[in-house]
């Protein structure tokens, strides 16, 4: 997990470790780790028709400041669980033998959790001067890992649900009001 810095000059002679300086006068100097805010990631890894849930993708986001891969894998019902600092992160998922890489950069909002479900397309064509992964034969098989397909950002869920509960506030309000117009 990356680890900001943070230097703090002191006074000399408060008791603090001391490093000469070149002048032959003393710098006194300590460095403190702040850990950045964390958030926690969520939400379910599905196939192209958004209900078919993936089973045991690996979900990876790589740090754009130190290209530190964190990973996790997606359950039973395709649902997957990551902590990792806020930031700007690559995202890729993997599966069995299959790549499938977002398009643009995942930004990971500070210390508020996140519910993202993800939704795998695969690529109808591959780019033109592509080399196929796969190896000669009448069953052809991958040879290593290949881009086959894209990631995208299907659903924001905390986003879904606020307009769900707004959407049944208001139709209790038109029930009331309806009753209230009948009743008269």
């Amino acid at each position: 997990m990356p680890v900001a810095l943070a230097l703090m000059m002191a006074i000399p002679g408060d008791g603090l470790a001391s490093a000469v300086a070149p002048a032959g006068g003393h710098v006194v100097m300590d460095v403190v780790a702040v850990p950045p805010p964390v958030t926690v990631l969520t939400g379910h890894v599905m196939q192209k028709d958004g209900i078919t849930p993936v089973t045991g993708a690996e979900v990876v986001l790589t740090g754009l400041l130190d290209d530190t891969p964190l990973k996790t894998r997606s359950g039973r019902t395709g649902r997957y669980r990551l902590r990792l600092p806020a930031g700007q992160y690559r995202l890729e998922i993997r599966r069995q033998m299959e790549i499938y890489k977002a398009p643009s950069l995942f930004r990971v909002p500070a210390g508020e959790p996140s519910e993202i479900d993800l939704l795998l397309l695969p690529d109808f064509e591959k780019p033109s001067g592509a080399s196929s992964p796969l190896a000669a034969g009448p069953d052809p098989t991958p040879e290593s890992p290949a881009v086959v397909g894209s990631v995208v950002d299907m659903v924001r869920a905390h986003a879904a649900r606020r307009w769900n509960r707004w959407a049944e506030v208001l139709g209790f309000l038109g029930s009331l009001l309806a009753v209230a117009a009948a009743a008269d």
